[in-house]
Formats: C-alpha cells, structure tokens, sequence
C-alpha cells in the first residue's frame, strides 16, 4: 500500500519526505519512483529525528501498528493508518489515547467513506426514508499470491463495519450478531437494529470477485460500487411495467455511473483505490487546523469493537 499513499500524497498536494522500511532496498525501489527523491531510512525514530515531518502514513502489517503508528504519535507526530487500524479494540484505544495525549490526530484508512458514490448515498439517504437492509459484499482474491485467507477476510472487514457506522449510526453497535460458521477466509453475519437488518459477507473464495454496497430503503434501493467507488439510486412503482422494465433501466443507471465514473477517475489519475486520495488530503487539511478530522476516534474505537464482537462470535471449522 505504500505506492498508493505515496501517490494520493502527491496528488493531494503534499510531499514524500521520508520512506521507511526495514528493507531498505524496498524503500530505494518506492523512493525511485517519487519525483521529490525522498530520503530512506530503516528506523521511524532516526527519520523522524533528522526530517521535519508533519504526517507519517503506515503502511505495514497490522501486528507492527502498535509500535509503529505509536512511535509517530509519541514524537508528536499526527498518523494515518492502514486499516485495521490495530487488533482489537484495547490497542485502538490506547493508540487514540496516547493521540490525545500527545495533541495530534490519528486515522485509521477507510477510504471507502470518501468515494463519490458513498458521499453521494449519504445525500441520497436523507430523502429515501427508512433503511430496510444493508448488505456489503466482498469477494477478494486477495489470498491468492500466498496471504493467509482468514488473515486478509479479518482486514477486510473493517470496511463494512465502517461504512454501517457511518451510514447507520452508532445505534446498532451492541446488537448480537448472528454469524454462519464457515471455513478459513469466510465470514457472514447478520444482525439488525430498529427497522434496519445488517447483513456482511467476506469471502476469499466466492467468485467472481466483487466489492459491493446494497442499501434498500422505502423510497428506492442504492448500490455501490466500492471497486470503482460510483453508485446508482434506483427507484420503482409496484407495477407490471416496473417490473417488466426494471433489469433495463437498472442496467442502463450501472452503465451511465461507470462511465461517467472511469472519465472522472481518469481524468484525476486515479487508477486505483478510489476515496484514499479525497481521505488522505482530508486529514493533511485536518492536521494543519483547516478542517475537522475525517474519521472520529469515536468513530474508530466503535468500529474495532464491533469487530471484536463479530469475530467473537464466529465460529471457524
């Protein structure tokens, strides 16, 4: 991920100064491909010592973020962190509260929060009336090169969690979740809160791949393309022409959001991970005092808990 943050970095207009990594070859080969020549280092603490530095992105696993995302945040240093943003929740509070402590921010990336098509249903659902279902669907062939399938279904999770928080409140977070025993990589849990019922899927083995948002609400149903970050609203009248027509014109809506969609992203030289860019230069704006933070740390600290509860209440066979 450090290609992309380095590449939302530029185009958000700010600058690589530094880039760090054990493997320092590693850093060369990145370091070569930013235009600004960052220097490279081995150790966050040295880098931070010897470069004036307002903003450190982690990049790495998520059993280093503790240490790594704590050592920025204990120089004094604000922090973006690749989601999820730690463990469990008792590390993402304490890393939140060591931010506090030391007067900066920390993020954890949910880029999707910022695509146009997520910040588009957020107007839409105002006028749409009660949510009846949300349901996210990931089906990633993120394991495929040799990651461990259950490994890489936990780190994508947190992006369902995410975007529920965002889109439903805080409300549904201590509903008991109801989760389908699967094999390694596969998750699927349901819960439900006042009108609304949950649904998440996660799976490293489904296919074809797919990165979807599905929100049914009485006055029309939304769905988003989180791989290419557009949506569509789709209304409808219990009709016999409605329903003769309905694969037509939905089609016909996909059509039009993709393509606008692929010009738009074009245009931006956004070739992949759409929302990091709008996401990284939101927070940069928050850590100069221009803007609010883009994700709370309530925000946060709610969305590792629920996926504390969720995978708690997982059975793996």
């Amino acid at each position: 991920m450090g290609q992309w943050h380095a590449h939302a970095i530029r185009r958000a207009g700010s600058r690589v100064v530094a880039i760090v990594d054990a493997d320092l070859r590693r850093a060369e080969l990145l370091a070569a491909r930013c235009p600004e020549r960052p220097a490279i280092g081995a150790d966050l603490a040295d880098v931070l010592a010897r470069h004036a530095v307002d903003v450190v992105h982690v990049c790495t696993p998520i059993d280093s973020h503790e240490a790594v995302a704590g050592a920025a945040l204990g120089a004094g240093v604000h922090a973006l962190v690749e989601k999820p943003l730690g463990p469990d929740q008792a590390v993402v509070e304490r890393l939140h509260a060591l931010a506090a402590e030391r007067g900066v921010l920390l993020c954890p990336v949910h880029q999707f929060l910022f695509q146009p098509g997520i910040l588009q249903a957020e107007q839409w659902l105002g006028r749409l009336g009660a949510m009846r279902h949300f349901e996210m669907v990931a089906c990633s062939a993120g394991a495929e090169q040799g990651g461990d399938p259950e490994q890489v279904a936990r780190d994508i999770l947190p992006h369902g969690l995410a975007l529920a928080r965002r889109l439903l409140g805080a409300q549904w977070l201590d509903a008991g979740w109801y989760t389908a025993p699967g094999k390694a990589g596969e998750i699927r849990a349901t819960t439900s809160c006042g009108p609304t019922s949950i649904s998440i899927m996660v799976s490293m083995h489904a296919r074809p791949t797919e990165n979807s948002l599905t929100l049914r609400s009485d006055g029309g149903t939304i769905r988003a393309n989180l791989y290419h970050g557009f949506a569509t609203l789709e209304h409808g009248a219990p009709s016999r022409l409605d329903k003769m027509s309905r694969p037509f014109a939905g089609a016909a809506l996909v059509i039009g959001a993709a393509v606008g969609n692929l010009a738009r992203r074009t245009m931006r030289g956004e070739s992949a991970y759409p929302g990091l860019r709008e996401l990284v230069e939101r927070f940069h704006r928050a850590t100069a005092g221009l803007a609010e933070p883009p994700i709370t740390a309530a925000e946060s600290i709610d969305v590792a808990r629920a996926r504390d509860r969720l995978l708690g209440a997982r059975a793996v066979v």
